[in-house]
């Protein structure tokens, strides 16, 4: 077959053709930018909501929080005094004998005013006393460091209250360290 086209026509033709086919890639170009364009809004969009929920969230937890919090603390207060109590029993020390044995070692003139035992069992027992006198107080130290008990009593402070009707005008706090394996086998 011949083509009897002129050159101009047949040129014009072909650039048609090529023109047809730019313009289709264009727009299928413009319509996948405006799709992508959609999703892209849609996603900051579904960000945005969910940001703002996320925060309206956090402050509402960091309220109930806040509203736990003396709860919280009162929890940790007797989960550490319920710790005290079972390394008590799990040590097996028989503190009614120490108390006994600090009795014991009372001189006359002085009275045990608190004990306190702590959370460490390889630590002391603050122990605090009124006295008539000095001396007694050095007395109840003594008896105290001579004990096959304890192994220490150091005197934190020692105080005087002239205003009071007792005989027993002067306080005492001491440190006293006990022997932890004298204690157990009590």
């Amino acid at each position: 077959m011949i083509n009897l086209m002129p050159p101009k026509l047949k040129d014009s033709v072909k650039y048609g053709s090529y023109n047809v086919s730019l313009i289709q890639y264009i727009s299928l170009v413009i319509i996948a930018g405006l799709a992508l364009g959609a999703v892209i809004a849609f996603g900051v969009q579904i960000v945005r909501s969910d940001s703002a929920k996320l925060n309206d969230s956090i402050t509402t937890k960091q309220l109930q929080k806040d509203e736990y919090a003396a709860d919280t603390e009162k929890a940790e207060t007797l989960t550490s005094k319920i710790a005290t109590v079972n390394t008590l029993l799990d040590n097996e020390i028989e503190f009614s004998a120490v108390i006994q044995e600090i009795g014991r070692l009372m001189p006359p003139g002085t009275a045990l005013s608190s004990l306190r035992l702590t959370n460490d069992l390889d630590e002391n027992i603050d122990l605090s006393a009124r006295a008539s006198s000095k001396q007694v107080i050095t007395e109840l130290q003594q008896n105290l460091i001579g004990s096959e008990l304890f192994t220490g009593a150091d005197i934190q402070n020692i105080g005087y209250d002239g205003t009071s009707s007792s005989p027993l005008k002067y306080t005492v706090a001491l440190v006293v360290s006990f022997d932890k394996v004298k204690v157990i086998s009590l």
